[in-house]
């Protein structure tokens, strides 16, 4: 039974390497430039929009919202698992096997939202160096 779930796991994270991998080649501007159909297609998207009501923006505006809606997401689920280990260590009763699952809840949540925000702070300024580096000019 742990060999399928294996290999169902490798088969699913592949196929998502493979869409991923291939959206880069179909939204590529050679692409575009090579079937005539596809070359107004922001044209008709950013009507679309218009007629729905919608604002057509900037796909770096909208990662930067899908990402910021995550973090507070996480943090939310940070909040929770905070609670949930103090509750647990409130109500221990001096069982010294639920305080030590709760003191572990607890330390592993911190160090989780540890290593996140530390992910999240590397690619920002990672980001924000070469942006800086790439458009000042020569």
């Amino acid at each position: 039974m742990k060999k399928n779930k294996n290999c169902f796991r490798k088969i699913i994270i592949s196929l998502f390497v493979f869409l991923f991998l291939f959206s880069f080649k179909i939204a590529s501007p050679a692409a575009l430039a090579a079937v005539p159909s596809l070359r107004n297609a922001g044209g008709f998207l950013k009507e679309s929009a218009k007629e729905t009501g919608l604002k057509a923006q900037e796909p770096s505006i909208v990662i930067g919202n899908l990402i910021r809606s995550i973090l507070a997401f996480i943090g939310v689920i940070f909040l929770i698992l905070m609670i949930y280990g103090g509750v647990t260590w409130m109500t221990a009763g001096g069982n010294e096997e639920k305080i030590k699952k709760a003191k572990g809840l607890i330390t592993n949540a911190t160090i989780g939202l540890v290593i996140i925000l530390a992910a999240y702070s590397i690619t920002w300024f990672i980001t924000t160096r070469l942006l800086t580096a790439t458009t000042q000019g020569t």
